[in-house]
């Protein structure tokens, strides 16, 4: 079963913060599987990034570690419900 978290941020896009944030979901047994820009009601304002784990545990660590330091994160949720 694979297990995803989505880290929210505002636009515009920021590679380096993006960069930042991947290298720790590695660390904590993770893989980036998708970058976008989430339009709402008509307006591009946040970029999603969709993290992908093998097991729920790391993704629950994982997702509580980003919380902790200042970030959005939605999740952890089987992927693909």
């Amino acid at each position: 079963m694979s297990v995803m978290i989505e880290v929210y941020y505002r636009l515009p896009r920021d590679s380096s913060k993006e960069g930042h944030l991947t290298q720790q979901v590695v660390a904590l047994g993770g893989r980036l599987e998708h970058a976008e820009e989430i339009e709402l009601d008509g307006v591009c304002s946040n970029v999603c990034l969709t993290y992908e784990f093998n097991e729920w545990k790391h993704t629950e660590v994982a997702a509580e570690y980003l919380r902790q330091n200042g970030g959005h994160v939605e999740g952890p949720q089987e992927y693909g419900t």
